[in-house]
């Protein structure tokens, strides 16, 4: 991948936006794109703080 230093630094910039947005916000970070492999092996938990809901989900997707 070429490209300049200064597009990759907006780029890593606009990322750090989103992601403190996402945090301070309570937003959903959604990270999607490139080459994956459905595995099936992982599980992510959740807790909802109000009410000390848990739940789990299949975290499917694995990077290459």
């Amino acid at each position: 991948m070429v490209i300049s230093r200064k597009t990759f630094w907006n780029d890593l910039q606009k990322a750090r936006q989103k992601v403190a947005d996402a945090l301070v916000n309570g937003k959903v970070i959604e990270i999607s794109g490139g080459e994956y492999v459905n595995s099936g092996e992982c599980k992510i938990g959740f807790l909802y703080k109000e009410c000390d809901h848990v739940w789990e989900s299949k975290c499917n997707l694995y990077l290459l």
